[in-house]
């Protein structure tokens, strides 16, 4: 995972050698697949032809796409070393071997909108047997505990390393509030412990 704030001299030259300026770029690699996960900017895409008009909206409609230019802009960055002394991963793919591109496991590369991001405002809430009043007192033990984990909490998904982050943390606080609940603290304090540590999640 790679962060142009971190690695601005690279993005830089990412961006001379493939006209794409990007944000970040996550690549995992598994047995049987290449898996990347990049952040090009709104200019590039336009710029590289991907998006078709400009005040289309939304702008990444899939109507307003390219998605021929979209393949070879995926194709560019994948032909790039980001790692220093080490191959593209095409060109490791290929080790020498006259093929073409190896293609896709799925439908090909996929365009998210990342400027706008929905957040759970709730991670916990204490839900009281039917037909009670959520303000009403004394209704604890029949009281039902609901918890939000992982990327439920937080969309789209972005893979480079929140996920698993939130993944294990929110299960964690709410494994937490579950033992404060079950030792008798009252529903306020209980969701007031979890949501301390839910504000801190990114």
């Amino acid at each position: 995972s790679l962060a142009r704030q971190f690695y601005a001299a690279l993005f830089k030259s990412t961006a001379q050698a493939t006209g794409v300026e990007l944000e970040n770029v996550v690549y995992v690699k598994s047995s049987s697949s290449h898996y990347f996960v990049m952040t090009p900017t709104a200019k590039s895409l336009i710029k590289c032809g991907v998006v078709k008009d400009s005040s289309h909206q939304p702008l990444l409609d899939r109507r307003n796409l390219d998605m021929s230019k979209l393949d070879e802009l995926m194709q560019k960055l994948a032909n790039f070393p980001f790692k220093k002394d080490e191959p593209a991963v095409l060109e490791a793919m290929k080790s020498g071997a006259d093929e073409g591109f190896p293609g896709y496991a799925d439908g090909g590369p996929r365009l998210f909108d990342f400027s706008k991001m929905r957040r759970s405002q709730e991670g916990l809430k204490v839900v009281p047997p039917p037909g009670i009043d959520t303000d009403a007192s004394g209704y604890e033990d029949d009281a039902l505990l609901v918890s939000l984990v992982g990327d439920c909490l937080m969309e789209p998904f972005w893979p480079e390393g929140l996920g698993i982050v939130r993944g294990f943390f929110s299960a964690l606080d709410a494994c937490s509030a579950v033992k404060r609940w079950a030792e008798g603290t009252d529903r306020v304090k209980t969701v007031a412990h979890f949501d301390t540590a839910f504000a801190k999640l990114k």
